[in-house]
């Protein structure tokens, strides 16, 4: 029964890891998103005031 529940604790341990490391994963990606959408704004922007000039 112990040593049962201490390779359950261990998976769950393994499992937490990799949900760490997911979570870390996508809220990396976020922030490259929201920066490239950002960049992409401001870009439209110059463009937009370009044409205006003309």
């Amino acid at each position: 029964m112990y040593h049962f529940y201490e390779l359950f604790r261990r998976k769950r341990e393994r499992n937490r890891l990799r949900f760490l490391k997911t979570i870390a994963g996508s809220r990396f990606l976020y922030l490259v998103i929201s920066i490239m959408r950002v960049a992409s704004e401001q870009a439209l922007e110059r463009v937009m005031a370009d044409l205006w000039r003309c």
